[in-house]
């Protein structure tokens, strides 16, 4: 019997992830879920409360991890050890992006009206908030100006959203680039 539950929550979200690609978490409705997975719309509602739960429910993981990337480690203490650090940072980042591909592509631009439709300028914040932590915690004499961190995590969340979005489905490609952007990002900031 629990595997057949775990088949039909299955088929929900998988129906409601389709949908939620297709219209967006506005003008998604649990109706059209219903009709997608087969399952009407009252058994949805036993295993969801509501929209918001099931959409939470599909991005959950993916926003963690991508929280999970900004507290990833910078060794800049020299050449090599920087270069590893961020040929490091490259392949998590694209392995994150490309195990949530179709989750990433909801949460940047069909979540509006959701809990999620925040995440970019919150993403951007955390970043801020990590780059002025790191140059404090370097013993930095000169404080950086909040303006400055601000500008450099705008550039960096959304320089890492436009490479996933247009290097298509060539991870190696992907990896590449992220690791071209942050070597210039992070090596030109940090150092």
């Amino acid at each position: 019997m629990q595997t057949r539950k775990e088949q039909v929550r299955g088929k929900i979200v998988s129906a409601a992830r389709d949908e939620f690609l297709d219209f967006g978490y506005a003008n998604s409705s649990m109706r059209n879920i219903a009709s997608k997975s087969d399952i009407t719309v009252g058994n949805i509602y036993s295993y969801f409360s509501k929209k918001d739960d099931l959409f939470e429910s599909i991005l959950k993981g993916t926003v963690e991890e991508l929280l999970g990337l900004l507290n990833m480690e910078f060794d800049d203490s020299d050449e090599v050890i920087a270069q590893e650090s961020i040929k490091y940072m490259a392949h998590s980042v694209a392995d994150v992006f490309y195990r949530n591909r179709t989750n990433f592509i909801i949460l940047m631009d069909k979540s509006a009206g959701s809990k999620y439709e925040n995440i970019k300028s919150q993403l951007i914040s955390r970043a801020c908030e990590r780059i002025i932590s790191d140059m404090e915690n370097k013993g930095n004499k000169k404080k950086v100006d909040p303006l400055i961190a601000e500008s450099l995590s705008v550039s960096l969340i959304e320089g890492l959203i436009h490479l996933f979005k247009h290097t298509g489905k060539d991870k190696r490609k992907l990896e590449k680039l992220v690791e071209e952007f942050l070597t210039v990002v992070l090596k030109g900031f940090y150092q």
